[in-house]
């Protein structure tokens, strides 16, 4: 049985076996590019269908690279993208006005 204490979860990886983590906003030019490929009306995309088109995209995307086990939560961080869920539905993301305004 695993009931016994373990090694703390909190414990560093062996450095050899873990890429650095990479920040957050380092996700954000590629999750802007497929947003941008994406044919919307009002600009919002389904966050399902975003993890779609990055996976056939960019093979080697993976939120776990930036410390995130779900895309959606990798998605919150950056702050650089809205986020919507509709009364039982699914969850959608559009770029921010003025993140686009700035440039960044």
């Amino acid at each position: 049985e695993n009931l016994l204490p373990s090694a703390p979860a909190n414990e560093p990886e062996a450095p050899s076996s873990m890429k650095p983590l990479q920040p957050p906003s380092a996700s954000v030019p590629i999750i802007r590019k497929i947003i941008a490929q994406m044919e919307s009306e009002d600009g919002w995309v389904p966050l399902g269908a975003v993890g779609t088109q990055l996976a056939n995209l960019a093979s080697d995307f993976d939120p776990r690279t930036f410390g995130f086990r779900k895309l959606s939560d990798l998605v919150r961080k950056t702050n650089a993208f809205e986020i919507d869920r509709p009364e039982g539905g699914t969850l959608r993301i559009r770029i921010k006005p003025e993140a686009a305004r700035r440039g960044g």
